[in-house]
Order: structure tokens, then sequence, then C-alpha cells
């Protein structure tokens, strides 16, 4: 039986590309790591297999060929070329044969894991332990929130206050019609000096 000797780093999420919104940043993360095979770094092609699992690996939230069950072996591996005994690659690049795109919703879980195994034509085994991918992972989630998203109900009270809204941010065209009426305004709240020429006309006036 081979011995192996496995050290992981989540580098880096990597946003490649030009793309028109947030909402279509591609969802991959740059990976590295070393194996040596009987005390000796490994040279040659290897063959990986990929999983996202919950702690303990009683869920997979996503594997590399998609087979994955409850932190189970997935059933094809990814060829990747090792050089002293250092690879790399982007999982969720589907320009692997058998890759699978990486969804953002993995990352709804509150933590995620990955769970590799390595075969070096002596049959595949799990390289241990299990290694928790760093919180950069987790801006997929700030990249993806979609347009109209965020209302006012996920908004709490008083979160937006004076400081945090632009001078002449909201003007009149921002206020939906009789929705400022007299009683909402503090006393002496408006002076004469903040009153545009001609703002209030004689039709306007209460």
């Amino acid at each position: 039986m081979m011995k192996h000797s496995h050290v992981l780093f989540i580098l880096a999420l990597l946003l490649l590309g030009i793309h028109a919104s947030w909402s279509q940043v591609p969802q991959l993360v740059n990976l590295q790591g070393r194996i040596v095979v009987d005390g000796t770094n490994f040279d040659g092609n290897g063959l990986f297999k990929f999983a996202l699992v919950r702690a303990g690996g009683t869920a997979t939230y996503w594997s590399n060929d998609g087979s994955s069950v409850n932190g189970s072996e997935p059933g094809t591996a990814v060829m990747l070329p090792v050089s002293n005994g250092h690879y790399s690659l982007l999982l969720g690049d589907t320009t692997h044969p058998n890759m699978t795109a990486l969804p953002a919703t993995v990352f709804d879980n509150g933590g995620v894991w990955l769970r590799t195994w390595f075969d070096d034509g002596n049959g595949s085994e799990l390289l241990t332990p299990d290694r928790r991918l760093a919180s950069v992972a987790y801006t997929f989630l700030a990249a993806n929130v979609e347009d109209g998203a965020i209302t006012s109900a996920k908004l709490g009270s008083g979160a937006v206050t004076s400081d945090k809204i632009f001078a002449n941010a909201v003007n009149s065209s921002k206020l939906a019609q009789d929705s400022v009426v007299s009683s909402e305004i503090e006393t002496d709240a408006v002076g004469a000096s903040e009153i545009a020429a001609k703002a209030v006309g004689t039709g306007e006036a209460e």
C-alpha cells in the first residue's frame, strides 16, 4: 500500500475574464498542494478526486464529477501533472475532463471542507485530514447578489442613517406623490434658506 503525506493550501478565489456583472463571476477556487509518496516528492501525472463536504463528510455539497454522496469518493478522476510534489488547479474549471462547475450555492453552507483522493497508479487513496476552505471562497456570496435582492425587508431598523446618504441624493424625482406630508416634517426643519426659488407655487401650498 502506498503512503502519502499531503499538505494542502487554499490560496485564493480567482475572478477571471471580463464579465457584464458581478452575478457572472466564474465559480473557480485556486488550489495548490503537495504530494509525497513513500517520503519522496511525486513526479508525473496523478489522478485526483475532489469533494466539498460538510465537516466529517456527512454531506457532499459538490464533487469533481458530481457523483459523490455523503462524502463518498467520486467515480472518476481529474488527471493533473505533478512536478517535484507540487500540483495546482482551479476547482470548478470545466475545461478539465471530469470537472463539473462549482455553484456559488455551495457556500450557502456555514462550513465547507475539501476532501481529496489521489492515485499514483497504484490505487486511489483518501488524503487526510480534510481541509476547511478559507473565508475567501465565501466572497462568492457577495459577488452573486442579484439586482433587487436587497429590499427594505433586508435592512435593519436604523440601518440607513443620514450620514450614509450622499448630499442631494434624495430629490423630488425620488419621492412618490404625497409621500412627504406636513405631519412628517419637524417644526422649523425647513427654513427659507432650504427652499429653492419657485420650489413651492401657489398650487402646491396648503
